[in-house]
Protein backbone atom coordinates (compact mmCIF):
# COMPACT_ATOMS: atom_id res chain seq x y z
CA UNK A 1 0.00 0.00 0.00
CA UNK A 2 1.48 3.22 -0.97
CA UNK A 3 1.49 5.78 1.99
CA UNK A 4 -0.69 9.23 1.92
CA UNK A 5 1.26 12.38 0.80
CA UNK A 6 0.60 15.39 2.29
CA UNK A 7 -1.11 18.05 0.22
CA UNK A 8 1.05 21.31 0.87
CA UNK A 9 -1.19 24.27 2.00
CA UNK A 10 0.24 27.74 2.25
CA UNK A 11 0.35 29.04 5.62
CA UNK A 12 -1.59 31.93 7.15
CA UNK A 13 1.55 33.88 7.66
CA UNK A 14 2.63 34.48 3.99
CA UNK A 15 -0.82 36.64 3.86
CA UNK A 16 -0.16 39.80 6.14
CA UNK A 17 3.15 39.84 4.31
CA UNK A 18 1.56 40.02 0.42
CA UNK A 19 -0.86 42.99 2.49
CA UNK A 20 1.45 44.36 3.53
CA UNK A 21 3.30 44.58 0.15
CA UNK A 22 -0.32 45.85 -1.35
CA UNK A 23 -0.34 48.43 0.80
CA UNK A 24 3.19 50.05 0.44
CA UNK A 25 2.64 49.58 -3.65
CA UNK A 26 -0.53 51.50 -3.28
CA UNK A 27 0.71 54.52 -1.05
CA UNK A 28 2.41 55.78 -4.14
CA UNK A 29 5.54 57.71 -4.46
CA UNK A 30 6.51 60.05 -1.66
CA UNK A 31 7.14 63.55 -3.23
CA UNK A 32 10.10 64.97 -3.22
CA UNK A 33 11.26 68.10 -0.99
CA UNK A 34 11.15 71.40 -2.84
CA UNK A 35 14.28 72.77 -3.56
CA UNK A 36 16.60 74.72 -1.61
CA UNK A 37 16.93 77.72 -4.45
CA UNK A 38 13.00 78.09 -4.08
CA UNK A 39 12.78 78.31 -0.33
CA UNK A 40 15.98 80.73 0.39
CA UNK A 41 13.81 82.85 -3.02
CA UNK A 42 10.41 83.19 -0.80
CA UNK A 43 12.31 83.71 2.56
CA UNK A 44 14.52 86.84 0.23
CA UNK A 45 11.49 87.94 -0.64
CA UNK A 46 9.80 88.09 2.59
CA UNK A 47 12.92 89.81 3.85
CA UNK A 48 12.53 92.21 1.27
CA UNK A 49 8.96 93.10 1.54
CA UNK A 50 8.91 95.79 4.30
CA UNK A 51 12.00 98.10 2.89
CA UNK A 52 10.45 97.90 -0.86
CA UNK A 53 7.38 99.34 0.78
CA UNK A 54 9.04 101.76 2.38
CA UNK A 55 11.05 102.66 -0.25
CA UNK A 56 8.02 103.32 -2.44
CA UNK A 57 6.43 106.52 -0.37
CA UNK A 58 7.34 109.75 -1.57
CA UNK A 59 10.24 111.73 -0.17
CA UNK A 60 9.38 113.70 3.04
CA UNK A 61 7.99 116.89 3.06
CA UNK A 62 8.40 118.45 6.05
CA UNK A 63 7.40 121.48 5.74
CA UNK A 64 3.92 120.45 4.60
CA UNK A 65 3.71 118.17 7.34
CA UNK A 66 4.36 120.59 9.51
CA UNK A 67 1.57 123.26 8.30
CA UNK A 68 -0.68 120.30 8.57
CA UNK A 69 0.23 119.28 11.98
CA UNK A 70 0.23 123.33 13.36
CA UNK A 71 -3.71 123.16 14.33
CA UNK A 72 -2.86 120.85 17.23
CA UNK A 73 -1.88 123.55 19.37
CA UNK A 74 -4.64 125.90 19.61
CA UNK A 75 -7.05 122.86 19.70
CA UNK A 76 -4.30 121.25 22.70
CA UNK A 77 -4.43 124.53 24.19
CA UNK A 78 -8.40 125.02 24.56
CA UNK A 79 -8.71 121.65 25.52
CA UNK A 80 -6.22 121.68 28.48
CA UNK A 81 -7.37 125.19 29.67
CA UNK A 82 -11.32 123.95 29.75
CA UNK A 83 -10.28 121.10 31.96
CA UNK A 84 -8.24 123.32 34.22
CA UNK A 85 -11.14 125.61 34.89
CA UNK A 86 -12.44 122.65 36.13
CA UNK A 87 -9.91 122.04 38.48
CA UNK A 88 -7.69 119.19 36.70
CA UNK A 89 -5.07 117.94 34.68
CA UNK A 90 -5.20 114.69 32.17
CA UNK A 91 -3.22 113.11 30.32
CA UNK A 92 -5.81 112.11 27.34
CA UNK A 93 -5.05 115.77 26.57
CA UNK A 94 -1.40 115.63 25.72
CA UNK A 95 -1.97 112.06 23.99
CA UNK A 96 -4.47 113.73 21.82
CA UNK A 97 -2.01 116.25 20.82
CA UNK A 98 1.01 114.32 19.92
CA UNK A 99 -1.07 111.85 18.17
CA UNK A 100 -3.07 113.85 16.31
CA UNK A 101 0.33 115.75 15.34
CA UNK A 102 1.71 112.51 14.34
CA UNK A 103 -1.68 111.27 12.11
CA UNK A 104 -1.88 115.00 10.68
CA UNK A 105 2.08 115.09 9.82
CA UNK A 106 2.04 111.87 8.04
CA UNK A 107 -1.05 113.53 5.67
CA UNK A 108 1.25 116.43 4.88
CA UNK A 109 4.32 114.41 4.79
CA UNK A 110 2.83 112.41 2.42
CA UNK A 111 2.93 108.86 4.45
CA UNK A 112 6.93 109.42 5.54
CA UNK A 113 8.07 109.80 9.30
CA UNK A 114 11.55 110.05 9.68
CA UNK A 115 14.40 111.93 12.08
CA UNK A 116 12.79 115.21 11.28
CA UNK A 117 9.22 114.76 11.46
CA UNK A 118 9.80 112.81 14.78
CA UNK A 119 11.28 115.96 15.91
CA UNK A 120 8.54 118.11 14.67
CA UNK A 121 6.03 116.14 16.19
CA UNK A 122 8.35 116.24 19.60
CA UNK A 123 8.53 120.08 19.32
CA UNK A 124 4.81 120.57 18.71
CA UNK A 125 3.86 118.77 21.61
CA UNK A 126 5.87 120.32 23.85
CA UNK A 127 4.99 124.39 22.97
CA UNK A 128 1.32 122.74 23.36
CA UNK A 129 2.10 121.61 26.69
CA UNK A 130 4.52 125.49 27.53
CA UNK A 131 1.39 127.35 26.29
CA UNK A 132 -1.67 125.04 27.82
CA UNK A 133 0.16 125.78 31.21
CA UNK A 134 0.34 129.15 30.47
CA UNK A 135 -3.38 129.81 29.44
CA UNK A 136 -4.27 127.78 32.60
CA UNK A 137 -2.79 130.99 34.38
CA UNK A 138 -4.29 133.35 32.58
CA UNK A 139 -7.27 131.69 33.52
CA UNK A 140 -6.70 131.48 37.08
CA UNK A 141 -5.85 135.35 36.73
CA UNK A 142 -9.16 136.27 34.93
CA UNK A 143 -10.64 134.47 37.47
CA UNK A 144 -9.12 136.39 40.00
CA UNK A 145 -10.13 139.67 38.71
CA UNK A 146 -13.49 138.36 38.46
CA UNK A 147 -13.67 138.14 34.19
CA UNK A 148 -14.60 135.60 31.93
CA UNK A 149 -12.08 134.14 29.65
CA UNK A 150 -13.47 135.99 26.82
CA UNK A 151 -13.19 139.57 28.54
CA UNK A 152 -10.06 138.71 29.81
CA UNK A 153 -8.57 138.31 25.91
CA UNK A 154 -9.79 141.69 25.10
CA UNK A 155 -8.87 143.68 28.58
CA UNK A 156 -5.64 145.40 28.94
CA UNK A 157 -5.81 145.64 32.56
CA UNK A 158 -5.80 141.55 32.64
CA UNK A 159 -2.67 141.87 30.58
CA UNK A 160 -0.76 144.14 32.65
CA UNK A 161 -1.75 142.00 35.68
CA UNK A 162 -1.04 138.66 33.70
CA UNK A 163 2.72 139.51 32.27
CA UNK A 164 3.11 141.68 35.92
CA UNK A 165 2.67 138.30 37.80
CA UNK A 166 4.57 135.85 34.74
CA UNK A 167 8.09 137.86 35.32
CA UNK A 168 8.35 139.74 38.35
CA UNK A 169 5.94 137.88 40.99
CA UNK A 170 8.19 134.87 42.11
CA UNK A 171 6.06 133.80 44.58
CA UNK A 172 3.09 132.96 42.29
CA UNK A 173 5.79 130.48 40.87
CA UNK A 174 6.41 129.04 44.30
CA UNK A 175 2.73 128.36 44.67
CA UNK A 176 2.48 126.89 40.85
CA UNK A 177 5.47 124.47 41.29
CA UNK A 178 3.42 120.99 42.08
CA UNK A 179 0.91 121.85 39.04
CA UNK A 180 4.36 121.73 36.50
CA UNK A 181 5.27 118.85 37.88
CA UNK A 182 2.25 117.22 37.61
CA UNK A 183 1.71 118.82 34.33
CA UNK A 184 4.95 117.46 33.08
CA UNK A 185 4.03 114.03 34.30
CA UNK A 186 0.80 113.99 32.79
CA UNK A 187 2.25 114.84 29.65
CA UNK A 188 5.00 112.26 29.87
CA UNK A 189 2.26 109.84 30.62
CA UNK A 190 -0.02 110.63 27.68
CA UNK A 191 2.74 111.00 25.00
CA UNK A 192 5.27 108.24 25.44
CA UNK A 193 3.01 105.71 23.53
CA UNK A 194 3.37 107.88 20.57
CA UNK A 195 6.53 109.08 20.57
CA UNK A 196 7.70 105.76 20.90
CA UNK A 197 6.01 104.46 17.81
CA UNK A 198 6.87 107.46 15.99
CA UNK A 199 10.56 106.56 16.84
CA UNK A 200 10.13 103.23 15.41
CA UNK A 201 8.98 104.84 11.93
CA UNK A 202 11.75 107.73 11.79
CA UNK A 203 14.11 104.01 12.32
CA UNK A 204 12.31 102.19 9.56
CA UNK A 205 12.63 105.51 7.00
CA UNK A 206 16.02 105.15 7.37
Amino acid sequence: MEEPVEAAVPTVEQQPAASAEMSSSSSGPTPPPPPASVTATAAAAADTQPASSAESLPPERIGRGLLFALPVVPVGVFLWVLIWQWGFMSAIVMFAVSAGAAFLYRKGSGGRIGYPGLWVIVGLTVVTLVLSFLGGIAADVAEYMGLSMANALGSSDFWTVYFDNLFANPKMWDSYTKDILFAVLFAGLGTLGTFRRVLAQARAAH
